[in-house]
């Protein structure tokens, strides 16, 4: 039987899983799916223990610095909503 963590995962966070065909732990939010190294796995624990449950991980990815922010992979990205409105009255 192995040890038990000192450190156990937030309730929260229980879809929080290791993927080995990216050697990336992963937890999709909000149509996001975000792609962490083990540094960022341990540093989004800790938010979750400090913040609480109503905590977003959206929120702890924007307090990040640009250079943590170009070591997590994150897939799905929102659209921005297209405004776009052809001209009815142009003729090809």
């Amino acid at each position: 039987m192995g040890r038990r963590a000192d450190h156990p995962l937030p309730p929260a966070l229980f879809d929080l899983k290791w993927d080995p065909s990216t050697d990336r732990y992963t937890i999709t939010r909000e149509g996001i799916t975000y792609l962490l190294t083990f540094t960022h796995y341990n540093d989004l624990k800790k938010y979750f223990r400090e913040f609480g449950e109503r905590v977003k991980v959206a929120d702890w990815y924007q307090g990040l610095s640009r250079e943590e922010k170009k070591q997590i992979k994150r897939i799905g990205l929102p659209q921005e909503p297209d405004d776009f409105i052809p001209d009815q009255s142009w003729d090809d």
